[in-house]
């Protein structure tokens, strides 16, 4: 059982990494009927930046909106508009194939909406390890070499929660005053807002697949 995907948007990003947060410890709760939960939204109107807790941002983006967040990975900008789902789950077996099971349902719908992606592909510039878009990971996706697709992980003893972003517009339109040795940490994303809607719906509908497949496939 998952339960509604219909959760609050909050305008700020600790407000909304907070929430993630909330969902994962509501599995644990005893009165808490579900196994897994998902949540769907846009990101809000001001541009924010995420973390893991092992980074402390650059002081020339503590003036943007910023949080951290529980899971890992690096730095990852957000613009009005992007695509962010969070997934988490009472679940104590090997997580990767949730992840390619979440890149794979992805692609699927990008494909079908003509949107050539590539799974295996090198980010424009330098390597950052602190920076999500520069580096490569075989469960996220590429258009024209820009990662568009970003998955953050952490794993407990019995759950896990994964961070999404479906990158939808390009990073230097709504971070347009950082100095250019930032740029090369940014995605040209899909810059295809009318797929916002459909792609909501998509991973609503899609939200119980991941954990029942993996169970089939476990049995």
């Amino acid at each position: 059982m998952t339960s509604s995907p219909h959760h609050p948007v909050f305008k700020t990003a600790v407000d909304n990494m907070a929430y993630d947060e909330k969902l994962l410890k509501q599995l644990l709760q005893p009165d808490f009927s579900a196994t897994h939960v998902l949540r769907t939204y846009l990101w809000p109107d001001i541009p924010g930046i995420t973390y893991p807790g092992r980074i402390e941002p650059p002081s020339g983006l503590q003036h943007y909106d910023h949080s951290s967040r529980i899971t890992g990975g690096g730095i990852v900008f957000h613009c009005p508009g992007d695509i962010l789902f969070t997934y988490a789950a009472q679940y104590s077996k090997p997580i990767k194939p949730v992840l390619e099971l979440f890149k794979t349902l992805i692609k699927n719908n990008l494909n079908h909406h003509g949107i050539n992606v590539s799974e295996a592909d090198s980010p424009p510039g330098k390597t950052h390890l602190d920076f999500c878009a520069t580096y490569h990971s075989p469960y996220e996706l590429y258009v024209h070499h820009h990662k568009i697709l970003g998955l953050a992980v952490r794993r407990f003893k019995n759950t896990f929660i994964i961070q999404g972003i479906l990158h939808n517009q390009p990073t230097a339109a709504f971070f347009q005053n950082l100095t250019p040795d930032f740029h090369t940490y940014f995605t040209e994303g899909l810059g295809e807002s009318a797929l916002s809607v459909s792609m909501l719906q998509f991973l609503e509908h899609t939200g119980d697949f991941p954990l029942q497949e993996l169970i089939k496939r476990t049995l």
